[in-house]
């Protein structure tokens, strides 16, 4: 998607993905920038149900096209 995206985790544990990167372990309080055309996943591995701010840089949920490959 052409919006720039971030995550900011407020319980559990995750991994991100991301083409190109490591994999990043998140932890509550964590925030993580994710650029325009980014492909990347989020997944959750704990234990626990994950909790986290998802912030899109749009004024409307229609405006976010997704490009799955």
């Amino acid at each position: 998607h052409a919006q720039q995206e971030n995550y900011y985790i407020l319980t559990g544990r995750a991994q991100l993905l991301a083409v190109g990167e490591k994999e990043k372990n998140l932890n509550p309080c964590d925030t993580v920038y994710i650029p325009q055309y980014s492909l990347h996943r989020l997944k959750n591995v704990g234990n626990a149900p994950l909790e986290l701010l998802w912030i899109f840089r749009t004024d409307s949920w229609s405006k976010i096209d997704y490009l799955y490959k």
